[in-house]
């Protein structure tokens, strides 16, 4: 694993983490369970995770103000469109969605990958490119759906 700027981060120990990593199982290197080691690695299960989850959903979260709860809900997408018109509505989501709840980076762009013949034309993937602000790196998030996979939103990668 390369190293990145906040890896040399004396605050971080080497035997801990910074968060527990999802999914969620036994490490023999961690302890109880896995813990992701860089900001990299955490924003990156962050972003997935806002993207993943519908207002409401995360229950500690409840918006008294009216305002848009946690989470972009990329699977009430499923059965949109394959329009422009839905891949402005997911971008402007989730930039959105990441200003308010993840101040810390910034989205710079995000791409929209359609099916490549008509066999899969209706299935599509997203690449998100960030930077995560403090300390001034970028990261990708690919959202692959392949047509060896199941409709379900919750099986990226």
């Amino acid at each position: 694993m390369a190293n990145f700027p906040d890896d040399l981060d004396p605050r971080i120990p080497k035997a801990g983490g910074i968060g527990p990593s999802l999914h969620i199982e036994l490490s023999p290197v961690d302890g109880v369970y896995g813990l992701t080691k860089t900001m990299r690695e955490e924003v990156t299960q962050n972003l997935k995770n806002l993207l993943l989850t519908c207002p409401g959903e995360k229950c500690m979260d409840y918006s008294y103000d009216g305002s848009t709860g946690f989470g972009v809900c990329l699977r009430r997408f499923l059965f949109n469109q394959n329009v422009s018109a839905t891949y402005d509505e997911i971008y402007a989501s989730i930039v959105n969605q990441a200003r308010q709840w993840m101040d810390y980076i910034s989205i710079d762009d995000i791409i929209f990958n359609e099916g490549v013949d008509a066999s899969d034309s209706n299935l599509l993937s997203l690449a998100i490119y960030f930077t995560i602000l403090p300390i001034a790196t970028t990261g990708i998030l690919e959202i692959p759906l392949s047509s060896g996979e199941t409709a379900g939103v919750g099986s990226f990668g």
